[in-house]
């Protein structure tokens, strides 16, 4: 407990935050596979698009719900996939913080879910534009193996809090998985462009 409340120290102070939002975004996707192990070897890639809404709301000055719905379809398949989070974040006064979230991935029916952890680091570079980076860890389960990885990503924002502004960021999700000496590999890239709506 000790070196958790020594790294919500080092975030900042917590001064009030507060801050809520919902977005509304197109994503531009790529999906890339790879196999290998007990005789196997292959990989390829699929391009997509889609959509997505995610939100942050305050339940305290420092405190906030958290969740986001994405779906992609993918070029030349009948893929699709669905990503469904929903958490709490702790932030500080440039939106810093760790957040813990609920995460499920569906592509066609076949399913992973558990939970995820990142940190965020977010400041103002201007008035009107902020700036964040953001690295977590999933740990998930498809059908009792261990589907794990890193993601990170960074963004801009664009318009002053509390009012109508855009937003554009690139995320990257790796999720790998080792069954009975059979190794998968699938990376997630998606760049995000839309609207966000402060208040």
């Amino acid at each position: 407990m000790k070196y958790l409340s020594a790294l919500l120290l080092c975030l900042g102070p917590a001064a009030a935050y507060a801050a809520g939002s919902v977005d509304v975004y197109y994503v531009d996707t790529k999906l890339k596979a790879e196999v290998s192990g007990g005789g196997l070897s292959g990989s390829g890639s699929v391009d997509g698009d889609g959509y997505g809404v995610r939100a942050e709301l305050p339940v305290t000055q420092n405190i906030a719900l958290v969740g986001e719905y994405q779906k992609t379809s993918y070029d030349d398949t009948d893929g699709d996939l669905k990503q469904l989070r929903f958490g709490a974040g702790w932030f500080n006064e440039t939106g810093s913080g760790l957040i813990v979230q609920y995460v499920k991935f569906d592509l066609d029916g076949s399913k992973a879910d558990g939970p995820g952890v990142y940190g965020r680091l977010a400041g103002e570079l201007t008035k009107s534009v902020r700036a964040y980076g953001q690295l977590g860890y999933h740990f998930l389960d498809d059908d009792g193996e261990d589907l794990k990885g890193l993601e990170y990503g960074v963004g801009l924002l664009l318009g002053t809090p509390g009012g109508l502004g855009g937003f554009i960021d690139y995320r990257i999700t790796n999720l790998d998985e080792d069954v009975n000496g059979i190794e998968g590999k699938t990376d997630f890239k998606d760049l995000r462009l839309g609207i966000t709506i402060g208040f």
